[in-house]
């Protein structure tokens, strides 16, 4: 089983449509699956280098042998075949299935990221375990890459965890809160009171601290929307948030801090 995925500095900026193209999955088990296959061939693809020019393979026991991360009873022969074959991501030129082998070859664009740069971030797969809502897990890799606290833009969560497509603001705020609450994270949802409150630097984001488990936040109900999280103010948000830093570069957890238990 692999246990980690590391995904290059590059791909973790969210100005690179990569980025995006990394949770670009709606079903839960098709996004487990294919970021472990990812890491599979990312790891194939560090040790051979420039020996193996051509496709490349792994026999897909190597991902399911002792792992208690992806669901097995879902993911039968027929499903497997059907998903890897029917895969269309910029990570891979080809990518195909047959007699329970992956057969591969990374796209120069993924393969140009990581060879962009030293620093790569780490994702421990564990964290993934007993998740079953795709929105959950998607936020759950973004918590599990960064340190102890840190923000999100709400436009950002808004367009990472695919919400845009559901018309009312306040349903797209309440799911990413049921995220949160979810996973068992401490968070704030900070937020001008009303339309005629002057607007802070803090406004408009999500708060975390991964600190201390998620005890006293409210649950949410989905006939009890909390009233403050929606405001007129809300409608007339700047789209250039979704460019901006999710998070400041000081709160980037790396590789080595993972493997050597760096707890700054």
């Amino acid at each position: 089983m692999i246990n980690y995925i590391t995904l290059p500095q590059e791909l973790i900026s969210n100005k690179n449509n990569f980025h995006y193209k990394l949770f670009d999955f709606d079903n839960i088990y098709h996004f487990k699956l294919f970021l472990f296959i990812l890491a599979k061939a990312t790891v194939i693809y560090k040790t051979n280098k420039k020996r193996i020019k051509g496709m490349q393979s792994f026999h897909i026991s190597e991902i399911f042998t002792n792992n208690d991360v992806l669901s097995k009873g879902s993911m039968t022969y027929e499903n497997i075949n059907k998903f890897i074959n029917g895969l269309d991501t910029p990570f891979f030129k080809e990518i195909g299935y047959s007699n329970k082998e992956v057969n591969f070859k990374l796209s120069h664009q993924y393969i140009k990221l990581l060879l962009s740069t030293e620093n790569h971030y780490c994702f421990d797969f564990q964290k993934l375990k007993g998740v079953r809502d795709v929105r959950a897990a998607k936020l759950q890799v973004l918590l599990g890459i960064y340190k102890k606290s840190g923000f999100f833009h709400l436009n950002y969560l808004f367009k990472v965890l695919d919400l845009n497509k559901i018309a009312r603001r306040d349903r797209k705020i309440y799911k990413i809160k049921h995220c949160f609450n979810s996973l068992g994270v401490e968070f704030n949802y900070k937020h001008p009171v009303n339309q005629y409150t002057e607007r802070k630097d803090e406004d408009y984001k999500f708060h975390y601290n991964l600190e201390a488990k998620n005890i006293s936040n409210e649950r949410l109900d989905d006939d009890k929307l909390i009233d403050d999280i929606f405001n007129a103010d809300d409608l007339f948000l700047n789209n250039e948030e979704v460019e901006k830093s999710i998070i400041s570069s000081n709160n980037l957890l790396l590789v080595n801090e993972v493997i050597y238990g760096n707890d700054e």
